[in-house]
């Protein structure tokens, strides 16, 4: 594409209103809703309603699931930085494989008549999983479990991260009330709770389990800080 073209593409796009209904003159709504399928990548797919209060104030929640592909993004960048090894890596993937994912975000879209907006919020990761193998835990944090017959019944994995979000983005409206909506951001990680327990009577694995689940939790508040590109479409209410 020449420069020229490709400059008159971009304006053409950027002077694009944001959604229908911006004008906002006094026959317009100056309050809109819409609802959309998003991916903030690599943190969740989801679903996400967001609302538009007089003033241009935005308001949204979303739900999901971090898919492994996401999680083996953000374990493959660790790695490639020398946060932490491969054996690490795999107990992380085991903490937040398919994480249920929340977030609720409060932001401000500053022109009248363009997509531009601003937000930050809180997200909520949280995982239910199994370990199958001690040998998962023992090779990441280089503890030793006590004997148990019984131990290759695995383990149950609780893993809680709290984070805080920002987001800055562009909103378009290329046809009636479909939304398409392009965003980058960033997640940084506040507090992480992991609660490792045996699916097995093993008493004198608790101080075991307990390590573990320290070193996950640090390894988590220490690393998950990550970089996020957004998309999504969606269709405004009103």
């Amino acid at each position: 594409m020449r420069p020229a073209a490709l400059v008159f593409a971009l304006a053409t796009i950027l002077c694009t209103p944001a959604y229908a209904g911006t004008d906002e003159g006094p026959r317009q709504r100056r309050w809109h809703l819409g609802v959309e399928a998003v991916t903030d990548f690599p943190i969740y797919v989801g679903t996400q309603v967001w609302a538009e209060l007089p003033g241009r104030i935005r308001l949204s929640t979303s739900f999901g699931e971090m898919p492994d592909a996401y999680v083996d993004t953000i374990n493959a960048v660790a790695k490639a930085a020398g946060a932490y090894d491969e054996s690490t890596a795999e107990f992380v993937s085991e903490a937040l494989d398919h994480a249920f994912t929340w977030r609720v975000h409060v932001g401000w879209r500053p022109l009248r008549r363009r997509g531009l907006y601003f937000e930050g919020g809180y997200g909520l990761f949280a995982v239910h999983a199994n370990i199958g193998l001690t040998g998962i835990i023992e090779q990441a944090t280089g503890l030793t479990a006590p004997g148990n017959t019984n131990r290759g019944l695995g383990y149950k994995l609780d893993t809680t991260v709290h984070t805080l979000g920002i987001e800055v983005g562009w909103t378009w409206n290329p046809w009636r009330d479909l939304t398409l909506r392009a965003a980058i951001g960033f997640a940084a990680t506040v507090s992480a709770s992991v609660d490792v327990r045996p699916n097995f009577l093993a008493t004198a694995q608790q101080p075991f389990l307990r390590l573990a689940g320290d070193y996950l939790e640090g390894v988590i508040e220490k690393y998950l800080f990550i970089p996020t590109i957004g998309l999504a479409l969606g269709w405004q209410l009103f």
